[in-house]
C-alpha cells in the first residue's frame, strides 16, 4: 500500500508535527524520494500496490478517514 501525498501537504504536516530533526526537509528532497518511490513501485509488475490519495485525509486524527482506508484495503482485490 503506497499513502500518496503532494508535497504541500507533507511540508504542512511536517510542520504540524513540530520535529526538530525533519525541519530541514526541503521541497526538493521530498520531490526526489516521492519520484524514486514512483519508480520503484512501477518496477514492481509482479506485486500489485494499492495506491491511495491521502491529501485530503487524516487518518489519524479522524476515524472516518481511517475507516475509509481499512475498507479500500479490505475490498482491494489481490
Amino acid at each position: 500500500m503506497y499513502l500518496d501525498k503532494d508535497i504541500q501537504t507533507l511540508q504542512k504536516n511536517i510542520r504540524k508535527r513540530g520535529r526538530p530533526f525533519e525541519t530541514a526537509i526541503t521541497d526538493e528532497y521530498l520531490n526526489k524520494i516521492t519520484g524514486e518511490y514512483q519508480r520503484f513501485l512501477e518496477t514492481q509488475k509482479k506485486s500489485r500496490v494499492l495506491k491511495l490519495d491521502t491529501n485530503n485525509s487524516d487518518f489519524i486524527a479522524n476515524e472516518n478517514d481511517f475507516k475509509t482506508i481499512v475498507n479500500a484495503i479490505l475490498s482491494h482485490s489481490y
